[in-house]
């Protein structure tokens, strides 16, 4: 599976965590492993401080991507 759709899911989690939320950068990233199609994959976010993340992705116990990413929220 493309490292971009990864980082989507990432996006993706965040939003579903924080509505209204959404990933503006990802400064650090580091692919670890690959992940096939029909591997399902497991996502940890922490907040490291107002606006900034950690995230963790893994498949079986195994860690497949990690970084951090930066947010905002969208203001109406």
């Amino acid at each position: 599976m493309p490292g971009v759709v990864i980082l989507e899911r990432v996006a993706q989690a965040l939003e579903s965590w924080r509505t209204g939320a959404v990933v503006v950068e990802f400064p650090e990233v580091k692919f670890h492993q690959l992940l096939r199609p029909d591997q399902w994959l497991e996502i940890r976010l922490q907040k490291m401080q107002e606006g900034r993340y950690r995230f963790e992705c893994d498949c079986a116990g195994q860690v497949i991507a990690s970084g951090t990413f930066i947010s905002r929220d969208l203001k109406l």
